[in-house]
């Protein structure tokens, strides 16, 4: 809740005794740790086990493989595709043998013979057409096996193709199919007898391996995109609109089913006349018990985008779809359990207001909830339920553990039951920045005409009606945060900063000292202040902003937000996993670790050793102090030597007796340390260790002297960590 929004002031207890300074006695050290991460950062398109330990799942430049039954997935090197590749269709015919088939740059079908740690490439001289997109496979044995899909160029137009293989895929030949939509899937029941589904309703059907074609009548001209039998006579096959048709024939008739829904079914699945699954773009997973005659939804993955499902028997099953998005079942569909850690939607802000409720927004209308402080995260809001409006969320604020807003490209949502439920206030504001100071009082930075023209906005009812105000500016605004119902400020482009002292009647400009993009703003009380920027820029005001002063941040990365818990302690994230901390208003800003490379987007902190950040790919991490990440969970940290920013710092050294600031640090490996303090001209000052020590985290202190005892002067210090044949830095700055 601390952020580029309504500032709660909380205080972190420093007392000022003696010459100034005052810590415990016991340091508690601060801590980055990642709590979601989601393992996919890519769409998947299909997925396919052998049996209930074999599997793997493809998409979008990615190909994994399990052996346990998707409890640990590892990544597969297709490089023979090129440097791209869109998988749609995968196939085995044990767990060695196997098929991908998609769209890449070398226009290849990929074949494996080891269960995918190698995959070669298997080329069609035949076709002569610049564009081919196989969205089918299936074999029916090692040998013989058919794709199809769809070629030709945008000049010719598009049409569909089938291909067949006696060999394993050493050779494939073209077969002959009528002028016929593209197609989408394919399957045979033995090497004879197969059908391939396309769009418009098309159902091919064959009697000879391919040698020909024939279109079945089916009744309906919805896309068909998923097909399967249980044997030569019966099979379903779904699509567009929700449909389902079935037949007990070979498809001489096929019988439009009931499935409840008029989303699009992307994929089917049965394992015996029986029971089946169906799964479709809205996240709807539909089962029959009874081949059909009655099916029945069932919940788990709700408005996620499902694009292929697979079942090996009637209790064990599998879904993928976009986002990274991948389910389990061990109990036919009852239960389905994430894995992964969830979408990998980025997300884009965040607010706390406790240390357990905690919500983020971000791409896709994408809006995640905690009651655990983060160790779950569920689903409340994304794409599929926006009624048609697709937006991305950009700011989110929340009063209390009830109501909230959230705020986009395309509007403004709120929600009064902790986000059970969220109804859009209004789609006519471009919003960048959102901030309530109580159910009722908030303002908003945006624009009705688009994202280059700003404006704000005011509401006295909660959001049921926004008012323009006026504030003069063609520039772009970014962010915007009220301490109280009259003193707010705003940020934006080229260092431009407004003032408002009575609700935003009248806005004034200040003068911020930059012309560098201001992105985020955050005040702890009418009078202090800080805002952040392009290239690492950071201003303080301690008089309400009659004064802006340029900090020195150390980084030239673009800090994205900004959250204060008083005064004296905050937080800044940004670009390339940077976080920067201070605990003296900013004089000195010092570089955490985040153990990652992704963008960071947005912050919020509930006390001084209680924070969250978010960002890229859907990433979380979590501020604690040592005695929290003492249990953190170990699957979560890289396979890197880390060294994180040592606590208190600054800290007062000679100035105060006893006084020690503590160093944290993690070794994935059993490791030689070396650990030395530095002065500012590269002179070695103090060896804190040169030892052996074993995995995981470890904590030293210095107590501010050097290596003869005697107390270093006040000034910027560095420690360096030498491990594993990695150099880490931290600086440290002696009061």
């Amino acid at each position: 809740m601390f952020k580029s929004k309504f500032l709660s002031f909380m205080s972190f207890f420093v007392g000022v005794i003696f010459l100034g300074w005052y810590y415990p006695a016991v340091c508690e050290e601060g801590h980055w740790e990642i709590i979601r991460q989601p393992q996919w950062r890519t769409d998947f398109h299909c997925v396919f086990f052998v049996d209930s330990l074999h599997g793997w799942a493809a998409g979008e430049d990615i190909i994994i493989h399990t052996r346990d039954g998707g409890k640990v997935w590892n990544t597969q090197d297709f490089g023979a595709a090129g440097y791209w590749a869109e998988f749609r269709s995968i196939y085995f015919v044990d767990e060695d043998m196997g098929w991908a088939v998609g769209a890449n740059e070398r226009n290849v079908i990929l074949r494996t013979s080891d269960g995918g740690e190698n995959w070669t490439a298997q080329e069609i001289p035949e076709i002569t057409w610049p564009i081919t997109f196989w969205e089918g496979v299936h074999f029916v044995d090692e040998k013989r096996g058919w794709v199809v899909g769809w070629g030709g160029s945008p000049d010719s137009g598009y049409k569909g193709i089938v291909a067949y293989t006696g060999d394993g895929g050493e050779t494939w030949h073209m077969q002959e199919v009528d002028s016929c939509p593209c197609l989408t899937e394919v399957f045979f029941v033995d090497s004879l007898k197969g059908w391939a589904c396309g769009k418009w309703g098309t159902i091919l059907h064959t009697s000879d391996g391919g040698a020909h074609w024939v279109r079945q009548s089916v009744g309906t001209s919805d896309h068909l995109l998923s097909i399967c039998f249980i044997d030569s006579y019966r099979g379903w096959a779904v699509g567009g609109n929700g449909t389902i048709l079935h037949t007990d024939n070979g498809g001489e008739d096929w019988i439009v089913q009931t499935s409840g829904t008029d989303h699009c079914l992307e994929s089917v699945s049965f394992v015996d006349s029986s029971n089946g699954w169906a799964v479709s773009s809205m996240g709807t997973i539909l089962h029959t018990e009874d081949g059909g005659e009655i099916w029945r939804a069932q919940t788990g993955a709700e408005y996620v985008y499902l694009l292929s499902v697979c079942f090996v028997d009637s209790l064990r099953g599998w879904i993928v779809g976009r986002q990274g998005a991948m389910f389990r079942t061990n109990d036919g569909g009852e239960n389905w359990v994430i894995q992964g850690d969830g979408i990998n939607s980025t997300l884009t802000n965040i607010d706390f207001v406790d240390k357990d409720n905690g919500w983020a927004v971000g791409d896709y209308s994408t809006i995640i909830h905690t009651t655990d402080g983060g160790k779950d995260w569920k689903l409340q809001f994304n794409e599929y339920m926006s009624g048609g409006i697709i937006t991305g969320f950009r700011t989110c604020c929340f009063i209390d553990t009830l109501y909230g807003w959230a705020a986009g490209d395309e509007g403004i949502m709120h929600t009064s039951d902790g986000g059970k439920s969220w109804q859009f206030q209004t789609t006519d504001i471009f919003c960048k920045g959102i901030t309530f100071t109580d159910t009722l009082n908030g303002w908003a930075v945006g624009s009705t005409w688009g994202p280059e023209y700003s404006r704000i906005y005011h509401t006295i009812d909660g959001g049921e009606s926004w008012n323009e105000q006026l504030c003069d500016t063609d520039y772009c605004l970014y962010d915007i945060t009220f301490v109280d119902t009259n003193n707010g400020w705003v940020v934006g482009e080229d260092g431009r900063i407004l003032l408002t002292d009575n609700g935003g009647e009248f806005w004034i400009w200040q003068r911020s000292g930059t012309h560098k993009s201001l992105y985020a703003v955050a005040f702890v009380d009418a009078n202090n202040g800080w805002a952040v920027g392009e290239n690492g820029t950071i201003i303080h005001t301690v008089n309400g902003g009659e004064n802006w002063n340029l900090q020195t941040s150390g980084t030239t990365q673009d800090l994205q937000d900004v959250a204060f818990v008083d005064a004296n302690t905050g937080w800044a994230v940004g670009s390339k996993g940077t976080i920067l901390h201070t605990a003296d208003g900013g004089d000195h800003w010092i570089v955490q670790e985040s153990a990652t490379e992704k963008d960071l987007l947005g912050v919020s902190f509930i006390d001084a050793s209680t924070g969250w950040i978010v960002g890229e790919k859907g990433i979380v991490l979590k501020y604690s102090t040592l005695n929290a990440v003492e249990n953190h969970n170990s699957s979560l940290l890289p396979g890197n030597c880390l060294l994180y920013s040592s606590y208190p710092n600054p800290f007062p050294g000679r100035r105060i007796g006893n006084t020690k600031t503590t160093i944290l640090y993690y070794l994935p490996a059993p490791s030689r340390v070396l650990l030395r303090v530095y002065d500012t001209l590269g002179r070695a000052v103090r060896t804190l260790a040169d030892e052996q020590q074993p995995a995981g985290l470890h904590s030293i202190q210095w107590d501010g002297k050097d290596k003869n005892g005697v107390s270093v002067p006040s000034g910027i210090y560095f420690l360096r960590m030498d491990a594993r044949n990695n150099a880490k830095s931290i600086k440290i700055v002696v009061l």
